[in-house]
């Protein structure tokens, strides 16, 4: 069973990510939607798969977060468990 507390800080954590989202410039969120599409594209086979992507782009803190923000859980996953 899910604790109210574990969904809060699930809840808020995403948040956080969606506000790093929306507070960039139109020009910059598109780029990031990019960027994710490109993530999600490389984990289901069509591009090679780099856990290592963000720190390949160079993207800042608040980018990383953004993109975290576009990206479907399982997708996250595999970043996370990366070699």
């Amino acid at each position: 069973m899910t604790k109210v507390s574990d969904m809060l800080s699930t809840d808020t954590a995403r948040q956080v990510a969606v506000d790093a989202l929306t507070a960039l410039p139109e020009d910059e969120q598109a780029f990031l939607r990019e960027t994710a599409t490109i993530l999600i594209r490389a984990y289901e086979g069509k591009e090679h798969f780099m856990p290592d992507f963000f720190a390949a782009q160079r993207l800042d803190q608040e980018e990383v977060l953004a993109v975290w923000a576009l990206l479907p859980s399982y997708v996250r996953s595999a970043i996370k468990k990366k070699p």
